[in-house]
């Protein structure tokens, strides 16, 4: 749960991340941004994370708190989440 020591914060983020070959591609629109020094996680605040598919919007989703780790690219959702 403990970020190890951050290198950068930012404010309403827009991140979208799309990989080659793969159908999934994801855009999160956050109010606070976290990363830590070596980049590989990053933790989100008040966000809104929008899943695409094939081109196609399948779902949104709304909370407060979420993080994503690149090495083992999961996203982690806590709390309450509108969908």
């Amino acid at each position: 749960n403990m970020l190890p020591s951050y290198g950068v914060q930012l404010k309403d983020v827009h991140y979208t991340h799309d990989e080659p070959g793969k159908e999934i591609k994801w855009e999160l629109d956050a109010k606070k941004v976290i990363f830590s020094r070596d980049r590989s996680i990053i933790k989100f605040y008040d966000f809104h994370l929008i899943l695409n598919s094939n081109g196609k919007r399948e779902f949104d989703l709304k909370g407060k708190e979420g993080g994503y780790e690149r090495k083992k690219n999961m996203i982690f959702l806590k709390g309450d989440l509108i969908a």
